[in-house]
């Protein structure tokens, strides 16, 4: 099976990104043939390329239409639909909050996938997607690759902030209230906070705790760390709330948590090594990654039988779906152009952010 796997960039390691790495050398090993796509290459495009997986950020490079779209945020799978006119697909919304993540109406868009409770809910009152349409598949993590500790302390002594998001206050206060519960040192990884880490699996064994969310709040737990969730603000990971945490992808839900130092020192101290073994045993015997990516092939072969059934001349209902897609995408440019700029500087600044992404919105 040939499967276009579509994200916004394939530059920094973090989230789609990863998850688009993870994903195609598993279809690589399973026989299939990924093709990774996005106008923005950069380190985990050659990440790919070095796996024998190919990249392009242009559609009309290939020279072989794709069987199925795989496709994460908006604009770049509506590029990658319109330039493919008769391939069907599948859309993942792994994000509450991003831009990108915004769901995408669309005739030849067969299921949407939704990887925690929130994105689930984006997709239905954003998207009006009905619910039996979506399917909640939780994150994955490589059990190979991330590999179990061990043993904890007993106490905790070292720390890791874990995170692409987490700014320089949370940092502050996390390192505080490290100091106040005798954890001397907190290292950092992250684009914002400190040096990124091509190998964190190298690494994570190390710590006792580990402040993270998402994939790295998974990945951080299947290492053996005891985790607090939502960089910093958020609870301890703990047998009793591992379920709802993981349906809350182990981020948003968490943020009813106050950011302050008593907060962080209250989780801090609720540190057991015991119930963070269970909690990573639990995290290794339900987030394999090979039943999850078996259970998204089997989706993909679920949306080509669809298509292939399915007998409509979609041509005027996929021409209104992208008229629509333009009127949301216009408003929604318009909510987010700075203030002060004359009516040329907006055309500009909303031409670049199309741009940015649009590249290849041809259709053969």
């Amino acid at each position: 099976m040939r499967i276009l796997l579509v994200n916004n960039t394939l530059n920094s390691f973090s989230g789609t990104e990863l998850y688009t790495l993870d994903l195609a050398k598993s279809l690589i090993a399973l026989g299939h043939k990924p093709i990774a796509y996005s106008t923005d290459l950069g380190h985990v495009a050659e990440k790919l390329r070095a796996e024998g997986i190919p990249v392009t950020n242009d559609l009309r490079s290939l020279g072989a239409k794709p069987d199925v779209i795989h496709g994460h945020h908006h604009l770049d799978t509506l590029t990658a639909l319109l330039h493919f006119t008769d391939v069907p697909a599948i859309y993942f919304c792994h994000g509450w909050l991003p831009w990108q993540e915004a769901p995408l109406s669309f005739p030849r868009i067969y299921k949407y996938v939704a990887v925690c409770d929130l994105s689930a809910e984006r997709l239905i009152v954003e998207g009006g997607i009905a619910p039996e349409h979506i399917h909640l598949l939780l994150n994955f993590v490589d059990l190979e690759r991330f590999k179990q500790r061990k043993c904890l302390s007993d106490k905790p002594k070292k720390a890791l902030a874990f995170s692409s998001f987490m700014n320089k206050e949370r940092v502050h206060l996390i390192e505080t209230a490290c100091r106040q519960c005798g954890i001397k040192k907190l290292d950092k990884i992250g684009l914002h906070i400190g040096k990124t880490h091509l190998k964190p699996e190298d690494i994570l064994g190390e710590y006792d705790i580990i402040f993270a969310k998402g994939r790295a709040a998974l990945e951080a737990l299947a290492t053996g760390a005891a985790v607090i969730s939502c960089d910093g603000a958020g609870s301890m990971v703990t047998t009793e709330n591992l379920e709802r945490q993981r349906m809350a992808n182990f981020g948003l839900s968490e943020r009813h948590y106050p950011y302050n130092i008593d907060t962080i020192t209250n989780e801090i101290r609720k540190y057991n090594h015991y119930d963070a073994e269970k909690v990573s045993n639990l995290i290794r015997l339900k987030t394999a990654k090979e039943a999850a990516v078996n259970n998204i092939v089997n989706l993909y072969n679920e949306v080509i039988e669809t298509h292939i059934n399915t007998k409509t001349d979609n041509v005027k209902l996929e021409l209104q779906a992208v008229s629509n897609y333009l009127r949301w995408l216009r408003i929604d440019m318009d909510k987010g152009i700075p203030s002060g700029l004359t009516l040329k500087q907006k055309l500009m600044w909303i031409g670049k952010k199309i741009l940015k992404n649009a590249k290849g919105l041809i259709v053969k």
